[in-house]
């Protein structure tokens, strides 16, 4: 694929990725090529990856010979996407801890001020963006880009779940766990900051749904 046609895959996947996460393209809409392709004023071709794309990340659902339709939400999905992404979390800490500068805790202080104004403005996609850039910075010091791919996959199924049932809120919870983050950090002590971590990602289990026993 040409360079052109990367970015312009990029493009359309983080587009819709956006949209899928926050909403705008809710549960069972259809996305077909020719309409996406238009809209941004490209092939087919760097469409139908960026779809397949979603479809790897259980974002869309593609049946032969059917349209690609946003796919449902998944309760169950979620709570396994919390257990992925709290568990590389903590293990994205304990890694990125030999390499955490003042200038990356900066960047967290930063993000997480970031994530609170958009949060108290109501911009769902300034908070998403926001928090996960929070998050990010143990994610990328880990040098692990496997890890932090499956992160980023996770992040989204549990965010998708997060965002369209119950909404971005005020923000101020989680800032303040945030800024307890950041604290512990300053305070070079590792153990509290794998717990807190821990915690930021446990305060999402009391808006999850139990799932369903298993049959008998």
């Amino acid at each position: 694929m040409s360079t052109e046609r990367h970015l312009l895959r990029d493009e359309v996947y983080l587009a819709l990725r956006r949209d899928i996460v926050a909403g705008r393209l809710p549960a069972g809409a259809v996305l077909k090529d020719a309409e996406i392709a238009a809209a941004f004023h490209t092939s087919k071709e760097p469409i139908r990856s960026a779809l397949a794309r979603l479809r790897d990340e259980g974002l869309v659902h593609t049946k032969p010979q059917s349209a690609t339709r946003v796919a449902p939400l998944d309760q169950v999905a979620a709570r396994e996407s919390l257990e992925v992404v709290r568990t590389l979390s903590i293990r994205a800490v304990e890694l990125g801890w030999p390499h955490l500068t003042a200038e990356h805790i900066a960047a967290m202080e930063d993000r997480n001020e970031r994530f609170e104004r958009a949060a108290a403005a109501g911009d769902v996609d300034a908070t998403i963006e926001a928090d996960d850039a929070f998050h990010d910075v143990f994610l990328a010091l880990t040098g692990n880009e496997a890890l932090r791919t499956i992160a980023h996959q996770h992040q989204d199924v549990l965010r998708r779940v997060e965002v369209q049932q119950f909404g971005i809120g005020s923000g101020a919870e989680s800032a303040a766990r945030h800024r307890a983050l950041v604290e512990a950090c300053v305070a070079g002590d590792l153990a509290t900051a794998r717990d807190l971590t821990a915690q930021i990602w446990s305060a999402l289990e009391t808006l999850l749904t139990p799932p369903a026993p298993p049959p008998l």
